[in-house]
């Protein structure tokens, strides 16, 4: 039974003494009857804590609508061969407890070990007392109701990939679920809560997640797509942001609520579709190639990309082209294919390494000076549909499965 827990409180241990006293009894109980059992959430003058139902005088007090008094139970063959008669309780008198649905669930009673009367008084003291007690269940259930509700949004909110956050309307980190901080890699909110949010986005991210924020602070809703990789792997990610009031009762702003999903295939294949149209749009030739591996590695946020072409018929070495090197276009290189992921990559039999590339390659030498993990490569064809080339893409972190 959840709405009267079997374990007595302050609050309905009061009620018990307070029958008590004005009963002018040594005992009282608030019983909560169950199918073939009695528990007594509150009890004053009694060691035990539970009865069997047939026969308790609770048990009959649910009955009815009205209190039920018993005053000499050795006289009363409805409660003669109860375990309380048989401990020598004689008297009972008690008030039937209901619960949100106008049903007993439960009864207010006094106690005494000598045959004796209640007066009127003390009877519409009784009902009052157990009105309070039904109160009392009724709040406590209300309260456990939104308890659990609001145990079951935030189950929910924990639960989803987006990752939610509250902030102030200075724009500090308040709070954020469990499943945004999975997808950040955010192992302990300590070091980021009251941190400023927008801190979090550079460069023009950082200026739209400000304009965002003072929209949403004026009541409107702000958006935006930012790039912020993961904090632990540093995994690039693209979010598509959501920044919305949150009013009080008076139906002023009080909160922020900033919602992030991950964007990420759509913003990548976005920001490459517009690398390859920005290199095309310039003039062909080694104009052409430096665009492209430029453009590529800006998008990609890796730190290598390059162009060779094959130097000699067996195609056994290559040339770059053009080489985009961390931060700019380095000087053309010529290098064997023997032992490279490059002569799979025009052999055509693979150019897919997420990680490890230096392991599965020990004979490439330079890949250890790159500090390369992650290696890709797409042949190039000429006209005739034979490898002329290639285009490799290198990270010095794992690169995303997609």
């Amino acid at each position: 039974m959840h709405v009267l827990e079997r374990h007595s409180e302050q609050d309905f241990d009061e009620l018990a003494h307070l029958a008590a006293r004005i009963c002018v009894t040594p005992m009282a109980l608030v019983s909560v009857v169950e199918a073939d059992r009695v528990w007594f959430k509150a009890r004053v003058g009694l060691d035990i804590g539970e009865v069997r139902r047939d026969g308790a005088f609770c048990s009959a007090t649910i009955l009815g609508v009205e209190p039920l008094v018993v005053e000499d139970a050795r006289e009363d063959s409805r409660f003669s061969g109860h375990e309380l008669a048989a401990a020598g309780i004689r008297f009972y008198a008690g008030v039937p407890i209901f619960g949100a649905e106008g049903v007993a669930i439960g009864a207010l009673g006094v106690l005494d070990r000598a045959a004796r009367t209640i007066t009127t008084e003390q009877l519409d003291a009784l009902r009052a007392l157990a009105h309070q007690a039904s109160a009392l269940l009724e709040w406590r259930r209300t309260a456990r109701a939104l308890r659990q509700s609001e145990e079951l949004k935030t189950r929910i909110i924990d639960s989803s990939p987006d990752c939610i956050k509250v902030l102030d309307l200075d724009g500090r980190l308040l709070s954020m679920n469990a499943g945004g901080m999975a997808a950040l890699e955010i192992c302990d909110f300590n070091a980021v809560v009251n941190s400023t949010w927008v801190d979090f986005w550079e460069g023009r991210d950082r200026d739209a997640a400000v304009r965002a924020v003072d929209t949403a602070r004026d009541g409107g809703i702000g958006r935006f797509t930012g790039y912020f990789p993961t904090t632990t792997t540093h995994k690039p990610m693209w979010w598509d942001v959501v920044v919305s009031p949150l009013r009080g009762p008076n139906g002023a702003v009080e909160r922020l609520l900033a919602v992030s999903r991950d964007a990420t295939a759509r913003a990548r294949a976005s920001e490459l579709a517009w690398a390859v149209a920005e290199g095309t749009s310039l003039s062909t030739g080694t104009d052409f190639f430096r665009a492209l591996v430029s453009n590529l590695a800006n998008a990609l946020r890796v730190p290598y990309v390059f162009v060779a072409e094959c130097t000699d018929a067996s195609r056994t070495r290559v040339r770059t082209l053009a080489f985009w090197n961390r931060n700019g276009l380095a000087d053309d290189i010529e290098y064997p294919l023997a032992g490279t992921p490059c002569q799979v990559v025009i052999d055509g039999t693979g150019g897919c390494y997420p990680d490890n590339i230096q392991t599965l390659f020990p004979q490439d030498t330079d890949l250890a000076g790159l500090s390369a993990r992650g290696y890709l490569g797409l042949p190039i064809r000429n006209g005739s549909g034979e490898v002329a080339g290639h285009l490799a893409v290198i990270d010095d972190k794992p690169l995303p499965q997609d």
